[in-house]
């Protein structure tokens, strides 16, 4: 399976899993089967505690994270925002994500912020790497090869993009199929961002 194909399969089951675990917890709030009023509340939630870790609430409050976090970088595609909002209660939770994402930089502006960065080190920021602005660039960076790798990728963005210097070339290394370590250091990444710690083999969750 293709990486993109792979990482799309991944985002639907965990879409599935949230809309059963939201109706599970409805129906035991109400004692009906469809009770979804005030779903906001009953999304997953993270805990710190160590027990609580590889269970399924945390998995899926983590996978709520990454769609935060990708709505904040520009990374969310609008195909895959109509299907978080068919997640009840979730319409509320990403209207808070975007009031919060209005007061922080705009798509725009990270690229303005990457073009000038660009033109100054004459290369394109990497990774993990150097000062907090360049790691900051490079999340950004990273968000859009997800971005692209979906199925319909924005092209206002693609556009913009374009006028940074080095990404044309970045562009052509990014439609290279991934090896299967990159793939997973990219699921490693995005796990370690969310959990906010590295995996351990003690736990019980198969995605960890």
């Amino acid at each position: 399976m293709a990486v993109g194909s792979e990482e799309l399969a991944s985002f639907e089951k965990n879409v599935q899993d949230l809309i059963s675990w939201v109706q599970t917890r409805s129906s035991e709030d109400t004692g009906e089967g469809n009770g979804t009023e005030d779903c906001d509340s009953r999304l997953p939630k993270q805990s710190p505690s160590r027990s609580a870790r590889g269970t399924t609430e945390q998995r899926l409050a983590r996978f709520l994270n990454e769609q935060q976090s990708a709505l904040a970088h520009g990374g969310l595609t609008e195909e895959r925002r109509k299907r978080l909002l068919q997640i009840p209660g979730l319409k509320s939770r990403i209207n808070q994500w975007e009031s919060r994402s209005s007061v922080q930089l705009s798509f725009e502006q990270r690229v303005l912020q990457l073009k000038a960065w660009a033109e100054t080190h004459g290369r394109l920021p990497r990774y993990g790497e150097g000062s907090k602005e360049e790691r900051a660039l490079g999340q950004f960076l990273n968000f859009q090869r997800r971005h692209l790798e979906q199925k319909q990728p924005d092209p206002r963005k693609l556009e913009l993009l374009r006028e940074v210097p080095g990404m044309e070339q970045q562009f052509q290394n990014w439609s290279r199929p991934r090896c299967n370590f990159m793939a997973r250091a990219d699921k490693l990444e995005a796990w370690v961002r969310a959990a906010g710690r590295l995996p351990t083999k003690a736990s019980q969750e198969k995605c960890e």
